[in-house]
């Protein structure tokens, strides 16, 4: 009996370490998912900043060419770069809202992993304390249920208290009872 109680309490004892260990990797997984986020952000504020650039050359550009034509900033040279500027800005806030979708999508994912973390200690000590208390109960011996049904010595099933007893050619009547 002692040696299945105290493995019992080795396996109590390991869920727990089970559920630190979830809880580590857990929050390790939330700490990447953090920096995934922050790496995503700084990634998309680059390439938005390499747009700008991009559109700011393309209408300087643009301008350099109606400059050599004669043209003045006026009329459908204006038109042309305010068109221009317009479609650049679209980009960016393209790739913008692109980032913030991505970076959203990694908070999130820290916070799941935070959850996990939070709860992995709390399942696996109600998991070992489950495990526990059952084994508990089934290393305890087993008492006579006083509401259980006692034999009735009417049924056909009884055991006859004069069964014959052969030993060889003889025998003798043999009360069996309870």
């Amino acid at each position: 009996m002692s040696v299945g109680l105290a493995g019992l309490g080795l396996g109590f004892v390991g869920s727990i370490f089970q559920g630190i260990a979830g809880r580590n990797t857990a929050k390790y997984n939330a700490d990447v998912a953090k920096n995934n986020a922050k790496a995503r952000q700084q990634q998309g504020d680059y390439e938005a900043d390499l747009q700008r650039r991009e559109n700011e050359r393309s209408i300087g550009r643009q301008q350099v060419q109606g400059a050599k034509s004669g043209a003045t900033l006026s009329g459908s040279l204006l038109d042309s770069l305010a068109k221009s500027a317009g479609e650049g800005q679209q980009e960016v806030d393209a790739i913008n809202y692109g980032t913030t979708l991505d970076v959203n999508a990694q908070k999130q994912q820290a916070k799941q992993f935070k959850n996990e973390a939070k709860s992995s200690i709390f399942s696996s000590v109600l998991s070992g304390a489950t495990t526990l208390f059952t084994g508990i109960q089934q290393q305890k011996p087993n008492k006579p249920n006083p509401n259980s049904a006692k034999p009735n010595p009417n049924s056909a099933l009884a055991p006859n208290p004069y069964a014959k007893s052969w030993l060889g050619n003889s025998w003798t009547p043999k009360k069996i009872g309870y």
